[in-house]
C-alpha cells in the first residue's frame, strides 16, 4: 500500500540550517517525509534548480522550487498599506507559487499540507480541499508590535504599528482557516487561541539532536560568543546595542575574555561596530556547532522579536552556559539562575556573562542543568513523533481521495 501524500510549503529552501527558521522548516520536512510521500514546494533564488540534500532524497522528498525575487521594498511597503495583505505577507505573494500549489494539489491529492510561516497562509485557497497545518515560527503580529514600540514615535514606528494591526487580523484569519496551528511555545499557543477563538492550536517545540551538537571544550582565552542570523533585524539591533552599552562593561569585568560575533549575513553597520569595538566578527561560519564547541559562554542580547529560540535550545543541549535577557529565554520554561544567567540591560547582561567567565563552578552547574532539561524536553525523535501524530490527526488518512491506495 502506498503511503499518503503530503505537501510542505516553505518561504525559502530549508538548507543549509544556518538560522532558526531553516532549522524548524528542515525538521518539519524530514518528520513529514518519514510518514508521507512528501513534496516540498519552496521559493528559491533564480538560477539553476537547487539540489536536494541527501537526507531528504533518501526519504523520497520531491522538490518543486519556484524561482523568486522579493519585490522592491517600496512596492511591498505600499502593498502592505493598501493591498489585501500586510507587508510581511505581501512580500511572498507570487502567481507562479500559487500555480505550483494548485498543480501539486491536483496531481498528488495530498492528505495534508504543512505550511511554514504565516507568510504562506495566503495560499489557503490554492490548497483546497487539502486540510492544512499552519506552522507558526513566531507570532508575527506580536513581534511587529514590539518592533513598533521599540521604534517609537517615528515614521518607521508608525508604519510598524499599522502593520501590527493588519497582521493581527491576518494572523487570526490564518489560524481560523487552518485545520491545526502549531506554535513553537505554549505561551505563543495561548496567545493564538485568544486571538482566534475556535482555532485548534497545539505546541510543537524545536528538536535538538545531541549527536550533531559538538561537545563544549575549554577555550583560552575565554570566548563570549554572540551567535545569530543577522538577516533578522532584532538580532542586529540587539548586537549593536550590546556592543555600544554592554561590551565596555564586560571587558572591564572580564578583561581576559574575547567577544566573538558569529552568524549569517552581518550588515555593514554591524561590521563597522565590531571593528570599532575591537571584537572578532565571523561572518557566515560553516558550522555553528564548532563555534559552540570553542565558546565559554553564549550571549543572547535580544529585546524585541520572537521565534523559536533555537540557539538557546542548542546551547543548552551542548552544555554551553548562556547569558541572556529574560525575553530571549521567553516561552521555554527556563529558570534564571538555574538554566541561564539573566540580565535585562546591556550592562546587566555584561555582568552576567562576566560572572560566568570568572566562575568555572557556576558554568558547570548551568551546563549540567541545561543538558538535562534539553534531553527531557527537546529530543529530536520525540518532537518528530509528536508532529507525526498531530498531522495524522487532521490528515483523514485512509479516506477516499486522500492519497491512499
Amino acid at each position: 500500500m502506498a503511503r499518503p501524500a503530503a505537501l510542505v510549503l516553505t518561504p525559502r529552501l530549508p538548507w543549509p540550517q544556518h538560522d532558526g527558521g531553516a532549522i524548524v522548516c528542515w525538521q518539519g520536512l524530514l518528520a513529514t517525509a518519514q510518514r508521507y510521500e512528501t513534496t516540498l514546494i519552496s521559493f528559491a533564488p533564480p538560477g539553476a534548480p537547487p539540489a536536494l540534500p541527501d537526507e531528504a532524497a533518501r526519504l523520497g522528498v520531491r522538490l518543486v522550487s519556484v524561482p523568486f525575487t522579493p519585490p522592491p521594498f517600496l512596492v511591498a511597503a505600499l502593498r502592505g498599506l493598501f493591498g489585501r495583505w500586510p507587508y510581511t505577507l505581501a512580500r511572498y505573494r507570487s502567481r507562479r507559487f500559487e500555480e505550483a500549489v494548485r498543480r501539486e494539489v491536483a496531481a498528488r491529492r495530498p492528505a495534508v499540507a504543512l505550511v511554514n510561516h504565516l507568510h504562506l497562509a495566503t495560499y489557503a485557497d490554492a490548497l483546497a480541499p487539502t486540510p492544512w497545518v499552519l506552522r507558526e515560527h513566531n507570532v508575527e503580529c506580536l513581534w511587529m508590535a514590539r518592533y513598533a514600540r521599540a521604534a517609537g514615535p517615528s515614521p518607521r514606528g508608525a508604519y510598524a504599528a499599522i502593520q501590527a494591526s493588519r497582521l493581527r487580523r491576518a494572523e487570526a484569519e490564518g489560524c481560523r482557516r487552518a485545520s491545526l496551528v502549531l506554535a513553537i511555545q505554549e505561551e505563543e499557543a495561548r496567545y493564538l487561541r485568544a486571538l482566534a477563538p475556535g482555532a485548534r492550536v497545539e505546541t510543537l517545540p524545536v528538536g535538538v539532536a545531541p549527536a550533531v551538537v559538538a561537545a563544549v571544550g575549554p577555550a583560552s582565552p575565554p570566548i563570549v560568543l554572540l551567535a545569530a542570523s543577522f538577516e533578522w533585524p532584532p538580532n542586529v539591533d540587539g548586537a549593536l546595542r550590546f556592543l555600544r552599552e554592554g561590551w565596555p562593561r564586560l571587558r572591564a569585568s572580564a578583561p581576559n575574555a574575547v567577544l566573538r560575533v558569529a552568524g549569517k549575513s552581518p550588515p555593514p553597520a554591524l561590521r563597522e561596530a565590531c571593528a570599532a569595538a575591537s571584537c572578532t566578527l565571523a561572518a557566515d561560519v560553516p558550522s555553528m556547532a564548532v563555534e559552540f564547541s570553542r565558546a565559554t559562554v553564549l550571549l543572547i542580547p535580544l529585546w524585541v522579536g520572537g521565534g523559536a529560540r533555537v540557539k538557546m535550545i542548542e546551547a543548552l543541549a551542548a552544555g554551553l552556559p548562556v547569558a541572556a535577557t529574560e525575553f530571549a529565554a521567553g516561552g521555554l520554561g527556563l529558570q534564571a539562575g538555574t538554566h541561564f544567567a539573566a540580565g535585562e540591560t546591556p550592562e546587566e547582561l555584561a555582568e552576567a556573562a562576566a560572572g560566568l567567565v570568572n566562575d568555572p563552578e557556576r558554568r558547570a552547574a548551568l551546563a549540567a542543568s541545561g543538558r538535562d532539561l534539553a534531553a527531557e524536553r527537546w529530543s529530536l525523535e520525540a518532537v518528530a513523533a509528536l508532529q507525526s501524530r498531530l498531522l495524522a490527526s487532521v490528515a483523514g488518512e485512509g479516506s477516499p481521495g486522500r492519497g491512499t491506495a
